[in-house]
């Protein structure tokens, strides 16, 4: 099989590990169950977070499960949803909602507004937070109404467009009691209707929900424009280091120097730090790298980090020489100290809840267990565990006596030092003998496997099951070895049978990708492919028998099937534009770096993705392919490929 599709099912044996009736199970599973184990748990996340990497395929049952939160889609903030329902901070999925009621409404008639509002903040008066019940979409929130009733609610908000950028985001903001409150609003369809205009005060209506710390609607199920004929919000001052508590805000970071990456990044820097300006307008007449501008955008967070978007030429701005805003108060704009306002009260609560639930994450996923400390290397699980501790500090105490930015410091911290966690030699056994009783290959039941290939592949079981029960028997070195040894007999020492072939890429086939997964390979060679696969369920599920000779001969013909499916162009593009976007920050950081040979040939095929993308009618796809297989494989050596 091709270098891409052993990407995909790297470092797992896929469906063949499994008994033979589950693969054609047809039950419901849970919201959030991908992995079918009656469950939802981190296991569900992580596979979640494979498929939204394109690591790997979900079928149908799966994409079903994986959208939590019903928007036709799965992405990254279901996978934040998942985590805080793991963490209890939502009760249940949005999903489980939209499956019990729909709801009408009829927005001319539940909705009572003046259409000549000069201010979003007059949507004080149409709602009333101590009657409105959550769900009831009849009376119009204010955004900091909105704000409370926190995710999982639908709702109707009301509050004016300041912001438009990456062709689907629009951001509201109204001033409320002296303070600019944002709402963000997920909306391409929406957007590219025309239904938002600068400085409209429109209504929104939907489910609340959040991406990475942000408040949102996503696919709103309606948009009024109530007026358009409205004075702009001024841009609330923020440095760079406040822009972790302005995420979704339209900011202006005064006096800073720009510094053009490439095309999908620039640099902001000011007196307090640096920030990405991620796929930047381009700079206006006259305007060039190094000069001090004031810039207004709106930041959000992608992985952990904080990055900035603008929206037009008109948002870099020659700078005033305006005095630093770190120590400003409340002025006429809005604009507030971010220590003492309200706005910085939600951040921080923000911030706290984001901890708690990676605490919870932590917890469930068993890193804090009794036999946690023996799994890891003391090296790594030592000053894990202080933070750990640190974390559970700052939760209990509601985040009192800290800042959002020293919170959200911490919690990128723990989330490094969990993500760096060092296996110890006897953790690395007991997983890989985990990995086997899950996967139920201590058994051959099934005549998978041939006799000798799987007698061999159990000494060497049988041995590490003694070792886990004494492990002073062998030396560190030796149970690193013996590790290593299982899992290698594991994934390449056994041998398939003619029926553990047609059953492992039968159900390989049906679970990563049915009907072509969208064009993933050229219409021939999957047709011809899909043709034998069908045979193959036959054959599995009973409904035809077939001789010695035909099993022998349908799995030959099977693997060379499979072996000769071939990636469409258009889907090697689509790997090449997410392994852009995913790596751009690595690049622009490492880009004149000329110290680390390994990544001074990265940089060189991270270049060769740019040119693909650009014009991809030059490149025959067995050259993209070879492109994209390169850049995994120096990725990997680098390791740059968590989360990945």
């Amino acid at each position: 099989m091709k270098k891409i599709l052993s990407l995909i099912i790297a470092s797992s044996m896929l469906a063949s590990m499994t008994a033979m009736t589950t693969a054609f199970a047809d039950e419901a599973r849970l919201t959030g169950d991908v992995t079918g184990d009656a469950k939802v748990s981190m296991e569900d996340v992580t596979e979640t977070q494979k498929y939204v990497a394109k690591l790997v395929e979900f079928d149908d049952e799966q994409l079903k499960a994986a959208d939590v939160d019903a928007s036709g889609d799965v992405n990254m903030e279901d996978i934040v949803t998942v985590q805080r329902k793991i963490a209890n901070l939502i009760d249940k999925f949005p999903a489980d909602d939209v499956t019990d009621t729909e709801t009408d409404v009829d927005s001319e008639s539940d909705t009572d507004v003046t259409s000549d509002t000069d201010s979003a903040s007059d949507t004080d008066e149409t709602s009333d937070t101590d009657t409105t019940s959550e769900g009831d979409t009849s009376v119009v929130l204010n955004l900091k109404e909105a704000r409370e009733k926190g995710e999982g609610v639908n709702l109707r908000l009301k509050g004016q467009v300041v912001y438009i950028y990456g062709n689907n985001t629009v951001i509201l903001e109204d001033i409320i009691d002296d303070v600019v409150v944002c709402y963000q609003i997920y909306d391409g369809d929406g957007v590219s209707a025309g239904k938002y205009s600068m400085n409209a005060i429109v209504e929104v209506e939907g489910t609340t929900t959040s991406y990475n710390t942000a408040l949102q609607i996503k696919n709103p199920t309606d948009v009024k424009t109530v007026s358009t004929d409205n004075a702009p919000i001024a841009p609330v001052e923020a440095t760079v280091a406040q822009l972790s508590n302005r995420i979704s805000t339209k900011v202006v970071i005064k006096n800073a120097t720009l510094a053009i990456v490439d095309d999908q990044n620039m640099t902001i820097t000011d007196a307090t730090g640096s920030v990405n300006l991620f796929r930047p307008v381009a700079l206006p007449d006259g305007y060039e790298a190094g000069m001090t501008v004031d810039v207004v955008c709106c930041p959000y967070m992608y992985n952990g980090a904080v990055q900035v978007r603008n929206m037009g030429s008109e948002d870099y701005i020659l700078s005033t020489g305006s005095s630093d805003s770190s120590d400003s108060d409340s002025d006429s704009d809005g604009d507030t100290n971010t220590d003492t306002s309200s706005e910085t009260d939600i951040r921080l609560d923000d911030a706290v809840a984001t901890l708690y639930t990676y605490l919870k994450s932590i917890e469930n996923y068993g890193d804090l267990s009794e036999d946690a400390a023996n799994t890891y290397t003391s090296e790594s699980y030592e000053p894990f565990i202080e933070l750990v501790e640190k974390a559970e500090a700052i939760v209990n105490a509601y985040g009192e006596g800290y800042t959002a930015d020293q919170v959200v410091d911490i919690t990128n911290k723990l989330v490094e030092a969990w993500n760096n966690l060092e296996e110890s030699a006897i953790g690395m056994l007991e997983r890989m003998v985990g990995l086997i009783d899950s996967y139920g290959d201590n058994v051959n039941d099934n005549g998978f496997y041939t006799n000798d290939s799987f007698g061999a592949f159990m000494t060497i079981y049988n041995q590490a099951k003694a070792v886990l029960a004494d492990p002073s028997s062998l030396s560190s070195e030796q149970i690193e070895e013996l590790a290593e040894e299982l899992y290698n007999f594991w994934v390449e020492g056994l041998e398939l049978t003619s029926i553990g072939t047609i059953y492992t890429i039968v159900n390989e086939a049906l679970y990563y990708y049915p009907d072509n997964n969208d064009g993933m390979f050229t219409n021939a060679s999957y047709n011809a492919f899909a043709a034998l696969v069908a045979q193959g369920q036959e054959y599995l599920e009973g409904k035809v028998t077939l001789t010695s000779s035909q099993v022998d001969n349908l799995a030959d013909n099977l693997q060379y099937a499979y072996d000769n499916l071939e990636y469409s162009k258009d889907y090697l593009v689509e790997i090449v534009d997410y392994y852009i976007e995913a790596f751009a920050s690595v690049y622009a950081e490492h880009k004149d770096d000329a110290s680390n040979s390994d990544f001074y040939e990265w940089k060189f095929i991270y270049e060769e993705l740019l040119d693909i993308s650009d014009d991809a009618s030059v490149y025959e796809t067995a050259e993209i392919e070879q492109v994209i297989n390169d850049f995994y494989e120096y990725s990997e050596v680098l390791g740059l490929l968590g989360g990945y």
